[in-house]
């Protein structure tokens, strides 16, 4: 399954109005404006099948939503005014992509073109960001089958719905190996992969 068929899956379960699809023009533009950073070739495909929308949860504090093109744009420049306002900036190779659970979750980009973009949470208390999924795809994926696990009764024929939750929350794991995991020691994943990063220590190939 390549990426337009997994961010069309992730569309269709969207209540709400999807906005039209960027083109291709509209790409190249925000492209430009980020110079000398690229969108990766999955940014491109997910703004190519859905460019932004509210996916699941009564409250938009908590739920999954993603952010148009137009908004990431405005989202990261109102994140930039902030950290300037105590003495910090926001890389600009960070794009808000989407928030959930009360979290902003953003997109590593790169200077040269990449096939997919780290995704990294941002929690303001600690001073800190961490590698929360390994790609926008692998969350996307994350997200699906944890719905299709969540779906199912583990009990078939009792009463009431008895999700395997055990098995659904391992799938983040399993898809994203080299993401932080509260119970890690130290800064890098069990493979050596730096997860955890500090404000005022951000990786120089941010900036």
């Amino acid at each position: 399954m390549n990426n337009l068929d997994v961010f069309s899956r992730l569309s269709r379960l969207s209540a709400a109005l999807v906005p039209p699809p960027c083109e291709s023009s509209e790409l190249d533009a925000f492209e430009q404006s980020i110079a000398p950073f690229c969108l990766t070739q999955e940014l491109r495909d997910f703004y190519s099948t859905c460019n932004g929308y509210y996916v699941e949860g009564d409250d938009p504090d908590t739920g999954l939503g993603f952010l148009s093109l137009a908004r990431a744009k405005q989202e990261a420049g109102l994140l930039a005014e902030m950290l300037r306002s105590v003495g910090d900036d926001l890389p600009p190779a960070l794009l808000p992509v989407f928030s959930f659970e009360g979290l902003t979750y953003l997109a590593v980009l790169g200077k040269e073109e990449m096939q997919e973009s780290p995704i990294v949470s941002w929690h303001v208390e600690d001073g800190e960001m961490y590698l929360a999924y390994q790609s926008l795809r692998r969350f996307v994926e994350t997200k699906l089958r944890e719905g299709e696990i969540m779906s199912h009764n583990a009990y078939p024929g009792t009463d009431g719905h008895y999700p395997d939750r055990a098995a659904a929350d391992a799938i983040q794991s399993e898809l994203n190996p080299d993401a932080w995991r509260p119970e890690q020691q130290g800064n890098h994943s069990p493979s050596g992969v730096r997860n955890v990063y500090e404000f005022g220590a951000l990786p120089p190939e941010w900036y």
